[in-house]
């Protein structure tokens, strides 16, 4: 096994189980290190592949422009530091997964079946244990967003075990499963982020299963069945809490995330009559979750960034407000005023969404040449956006690292690359001894 592989491992284990061992134990809570380990692996796998590539290119760019944002708006480097770390943190574990061969794919394997099966265990003993909703974070106990990824790394691997297994009764029970368990946790983004994922793959996918034979007819039908599944989600038929009433109250009072678009989407806003647009108001200012740790919350009196030297954002408790305002209670974090999406626009400015958006690109490409455009892994990073804007899970490494590893594993390993062949003639799909780096 490769040195850069078991590193990837090791930081993956870390950012997963770290939680758990800091909620059980009187260890300090380091969350969030996994970034900074991801930025270390970054120059590792550069190393390790002994070639430098597009990705490293536009990594530097959004780094060096996330210096030079903070500069212009006089914050603190460190803040520069922490949100580079946690948006960057799938692209720079991504360059050190580029070294992984296809021996190395068993260790990646039982390292995302340990991680997916300490999460089961975790939801059993805290469904034992069980106080409300917000007790079922897997091993992401005494985080704010841990019933979000546990819910997501589950519901990942139940999607990659059916991919794999097309046609097999255990596949579809553990889909079954894997959403059940997304509903005990009440992780209603996870939900939608899957069912969303599933339909345009069953009616547009190809690649890594059976499922490129489907009819126009067949693919209408299980289109149709998710969409129908998400309205029922929607309209909460199953017992859930239902986000119309979410959606509704938002539309009514100018509340929530609609709030947040009128003055970050906005030019003329009053948050750019004193910002500049290009530059953002600066690292951890806005409605990022890098802008969220430098608040205190209702689990943590002390503001997390706080130990950094981080001073607290200008801008974030002002955006809560404009959220909440005109008699709207944000009761979900769809509809807060937290979102990835719009704090790279709102922190670091068109020009850092742009660097922001020419890596999440090259993640895409590289999924789409070595397993097909149309393949669930890729559409399955696509899918981050939803998420991403909804909430602030493109500044989750665990989650965003945990897809990562799953599309590189699936890309070394036979199956994959022989089924990616039969759907794409590009070259890249070929079998290979060592995971190919080029075509970011």
């Amino acid at each position: 096994m490769s040195a850069a592989t078991r590193i990837a491992c090791l930081i993956l284990i870390f950012a997963c189980v770290n939680p758990l061992i800091t909620d059980l134990t009187p260890i300090p809570d380091v969350s969030g290190a996994e970034g900074a380990l991801a930025v270390i692996g970054w120059v590792i796998g550069i190393f390790a592949t002994q070639r430098v590539t597009a990705l490293d290119g536009i990594l530097a760019l959004l780094g060096g422009w996330t210096v030079t944002s903070a500069l212009l708006n006089d914050v603190p480097i460190a803040a520069a530091a922490l949100e580079f770390a946690l948006l960057a943190a799938p692209f720079t574990f991504l360059r050190l997964l580029t070294a992984m061969t296809t021996t190395d794919a068993s260790t990646m394997r039982r390292t995302l079946k340990f991680l997916v099966v300490a999460q089961l265990v975790m939801f059993t003993v805290q469904l034992v244990a069980y106080s409300d909703i917000d007790s079922l974070k897997g091993t992401f106990a005494g985080t704010q967003y841990g019933a979000h990824v546990s819910a997501f790394i589950v519901l990942v691997t139940a999607a990659v075990y059916a991919l794999r297994h097309p046609g097999s009764w255990v596949a579809k029970w553990a889909v079954v499963g894997g959403l059940v368990a997304a509903y005990l946790a009440d992780s209603k983004i996870a939900i939608v982020y899957f069912l969303v994922v599933g339909i345009v793959y069953m009616v547009w996918g190809a690649g890594l299963t059976g499922l490129r034979r489907l009819n126009v007819a067949s693919r209408g039908v299980l289109g149709a069945a998710g969409l129908i599944a998400i309205w029922l989600f929607y309209t909460g038929s199953f017992g859930n809490i239902a986000l119309s009433g979410y959606v509704e109250r938002t539309t009514e009072t100018g509340g929530g995330k609609i709030a947040v678009i009128n003055q970050i989407g906005n030019p003329e806003s009053r948050l750019w009559t004193g910002e500049n647009l290009l530059i953002g108001a600066g690292p951890a200012q806005t409605v990022s979750r890098t802008a969220g740790l430098t608040v205190p919350n209702s689990s943590q009196k002390v503001a997390p960034a706080a130990s950094l030297g981080i001073p607290q954002s200008r801008y974030y408790t002002k955006f809560e407000r404009d959220a909440a305002g005109r008699g709207y209670i944000p009761k979900s974090s769809a509809t807060k005023a937290a979102s990835s999406g719009l704090g790279v626009v709102g922190d670091l400015g068109v020009v850092g969404a742009v660097l922001y958006g020419a890596a999440f690109v090259s993640v895409f490409r590289w999924a789409g040449r070595r397993l097909g455009y149309r393949s669930w892994p890729a559409l399955a990073w696509l899918g981050l956006l939803v998420p991403g804007f909804l909430g602030e899970w493109l500044e989750f490494p665990p989650a965003c690292m945990f897809l990562v590893a799953v599309i590189a594993y699936l890309a070394v390993t036979p199956s994959a690359t022989s089924s990616a062949k039969t759907q794409t003639s590009y070259e890249a799909a070929r079998q290979p001894s060592q995971l190919p780096v080029s075509g970011y």
